[in-house]
């Protein structure tokens, strides 16, 4: 699984499931339909470990949807998906 800003291009075929979690102004995190990486960040890591690993299933977190910061909220609600 990847934690980051997404992943984008070719290597959605790789992507088994995808989530992206909000944070609201109360701190409260909802999940939401991921978006394309727009960062290029998290596309760029998934890149490097499907180097090492070609045959790999990726899960996909976006903690990065519409800003590029999160709160911890968001990254724990990542890792118990």
């Amino acid at each position: 699984g990847l934690i980051d800003s997404g992943i984008a291009g070719p290597l959605l075929g790789s992507v088994a499931a995808s989530r992206c979690f909000l944070a609201a102004a109360d701190g409260a995190v909802s999940q939401a339909v991921a978006t394309d990486d727009q960062l290029g960040h998290g596309t760029a890591l998934a890149g490097i470990l499907l180097q090492g690993a070609p045959a790999a299933s990726m899960l996909n977190a976006q903690v990065f949807c519409r800003s590029l910061s999160c709160s911890a909220a968001q990254v724990a609600a990542a890792l118990d998906w």
